[in-house]
């Protein structure tokens, strides 16, 4: 299926396959396994290599993933502490175990499953646009073959993993357990001592500061930077230049006859009694008779706006005479539709009961099911031509610049030919902000991958499109001492007070604990004060706004009536407190009705098979033989 696809790729319905699969391979980024040849490799397992280049693509797909999740808090910092680069590595790994053990246990995708696959995937308003996945294809550089065998893989990992859940159920008392463990609440009372509180009695000499740089050199130590020069091509500055012909119009009028289809509608007025919730059914019979008067006043030839002005409890509609405009029928309550559909214009329906009360309607106009005549949306369908265009010529003006740039000529010339502005940046760094600058980071990630003086373009799927050229890159170092000694005393202190901190606290909760004391009195001697969290599940991340470690809220439920205080002190971010449990709620059992256990049903088996496959994973990893090369690892870090 695939090989007619790739005969018949100029027909529209083939391109719509074809655009579906670029997408699908664009966001997928599992990589091939290279056999039987030299290639640049990170890792082997059991022989098979892992390259540099699927690894580096495997680090951008999950920093993209982060930086969607994280947004404007995503940072170099928090891309350390993520460890981004051994996710990728183990993601590499895993996936080439399942897909072994997947053709081993002789499953496989066929051609007609890859086909079915892509064409659902990443569809636009139930629609294909081929102009945007033209544009992938060109921004992403990728053949039909690459992303066909990248699909086909995605689907084989997919079926290995059904095949180790799909027996996967969940009891009852599982529900029940996680209802409770997942609703229980506490409220924690506690008391924190800021770091800041020590840091004017903390003294650092020369010589700390010295063996403290030299200790922890690798802490200091500055990412690498990149100073650049770099143009966004917007296609909105492209409109004019773009050529639509008479050829083109019709073409797109006749691609896109639904979407100028009107429905059929009725130009309507309302007259509406409303019936209060809850009436019973003689104030609702009393409401129908006043309906039922108010029509034949009606029928007698009172004026419909005048009346519905006078009586009308639609206070929108009411005041323009009950007029409510052309309603599409397909939108009317069936009671309604099926009251007005054979009306004739000036005629007045019946009493009809609907959600609101007693209506009465009285049809205007009706008109039929119409096409939108050629003329009429001439404009529009030159202006979304146009548009579609521009960002064509977009994309072509980068590609020619980008050819002279290469060729030579001045970056900032060649950009002010187009009439765009030329920008520059200084000395920056992986998931810093240039301002003003939409998608800084594909900008800056880009330019990470150039040599120094390289030009290229940024693989961007929407705009804006960025032209960039390398100015200077600037590897990351250690700085010397006298340059790092301010942040290096800063550092010091602060481990020096949360030192003195936790200290302090270890003491206060001896004298706590003991019942010497409280920690209201506590708070009182020491001038700080008591707080409390606001009521938490296990689950919050948070605890209750005490913030912390990720697992805290798990050790807090560990406290009891009982066993009320904290065992140890508990380090914040910007402090350490004192901990006591002030309430434990227990939730409602009556509360897990149908539509929470199916809720719950359906999350503890994403659970437990989320589990089922990392466990297979550990299993297939421990009887492998997997070889990491830490030196290839370590030169890509600075690229990555």
């Amino acid at each position: 299926m695939l090989k007619r696809m790739r005969k018949h790729a100029r027909s529209n319905f083939i391109k719509i396959v074809l655009g579906m699969i670029i997408l699908a391979f664009v966001f997928w980024g599992i990589s091939a396994v290279v056999r039987g040849s030299r290639v640049d490799v990170v890792a082997t397992i059991d022989g098979d290599p892992i390259t540099a280049s699927s690894y580096e693509k495997q680090v951008e797909q999950l920093r993209r993933l982060y930086r969607s999740l994280y947004r404007d808090n995503y940072s170099t910092e928090l891309e350390k502490a993520m460890n981004l680069q051994g996710q990728a590595l183990e993601k590499l790994v895993e996936n080439h175990l399942l897909l072994r053990e997947a053709q081993r246990l002789g499953l496989a995708v066929s051609d007609e499953e890859v086909a079915a696959s892509v064409m659902a995937t990443f569809q636009v308003e139930g629609r294909f646009d081929p102009q945007y996945y033209r544009n992938a294809l060109r921004s992403q550089n990728l053949t039909p073959t690459q992303f066909e065998e990248e699909e086909r893989e995605r689907l084989l990992i997919a079926k290995m993993e059904n095949l180790l859940t799909d027996g996967i159920t969940v009891g009852e008392e599982e529900i029940r357990s996680a209802f409770l463990a997942e609703n229980e609440k506490l409220t924690l009372a506690y008391v924190k001592v800021p770091f800041a509180r020590f840091e004017s009695q903390v003294k650092v000499d020369e010589e700390a500061i010295e063996a403290y740089y030299n200790a922890n050199k690798e802490e200091f130590r500055e990412p690498a930077k990149v100073s650049i020069e770099f143009a966004a091509y917007p296609p909105e500055r492209f409109e004019e230049v773009v050529q639509v012909s008479e050829e083109q119009i019709q073409r797109a009028y006749q691609g896109r006859i639904e979407a100028f289809t009107l429905p059929e509608d009725l130009h309507l007025r309302r007259l509406l009694v409303a019936v209060p919730p809850g009436a019973d059914e003689k104030a609702k019979e009393k409401l129908r008779e006043k309906a039922e008067e108010l029509r034949e006043r009606l029928v007698q030839g009172e004026d419909f706006a005048t009346l519905a002005r006078e009586a009308s409890d639609d206070e929108a509609s009411a005041a323009a005479g009950g007029d409510l405009g052309f309603v599409p029928l397909a939108e009317l309550e069936d009671a309604l539709a099926q009251a007005v559909n054979n009306l004739e214009a000036g005629k007045i329906s019946a009493v009809v009961e609907g959600q609101k009360g007693f209506e009465i309607v009285k049809v205007e106009e009706h008109r039929k099911q119409r096409v939108r005549p050629l003329e009429e949306v001439r404009e529009e369908i030159v202006a979304s031509l146009r548009k579609q265009g521009a960002d064509e010529a977009a994309l072509e003006a980068r590609l020619q610049d980008l050819t002279r740039v290469r060729e030579g000529e001045d970056f900032a010339a060649v950009v002010k030919r187009r009439g765009l502005t030329p920008r520059k940046v200084t000395a920056v760094a992986r998931g810093e902000r240039i301002p003003d600058t939409e998608g800084a980071h594909e900008l800056i990630d880009r330019a990470f991958k150039l040599k120094e003086g390289e030009a290229d373009q940024v693989r961007s799927l929407t705009p804006p499109y960025y032209l960039l050229r390398v100015v200077e890159k600037i590897p990351s170092a250690i700085p010397p001492l006298e340059k790092a000694r301010g942040s290096v005393k800063k550092r010091l202190t602060r481990e020096k007070a949360r030192e003195a901190a936790l200290d302090f606290c270890r003491r206060a909760l001896r004298e706590v604990a003991s019942g010497k004391t409280t920690l209201a009195e506590l708070a009182k001697n020491e001038g700080l004060k008591v707080e409390e969290t606001s009521p938490f599940s296990i689950q919050d991340p948070t605890a209750g706004g005490l913030g912390g470690r990720p697992d805290l809220a798990r050790e807090f439920f560990k406290l009891s009536p009982q066993s009320p205080l904290a065992p140890d002190p508990v380090a914040l971010p910007d402090g350490v407190a004192l901990v006591r449990l002030k309430e434990r709620t227990t939730p409602d059992l009556d509360k897990l009705d149908d539509d929470a256990k199916r809720e719950l049903r359906k999350r503890i088996r994403e659970e437990k098979q989320r589990e089922a496959v990392a466990s297979f994973r550990n299993f297939l990893k421990s009887r492998s033989d997997i070889r990491v090369n830490p030196e290839r690892l370590a030169g890509l870090a600075g690229s990555t």
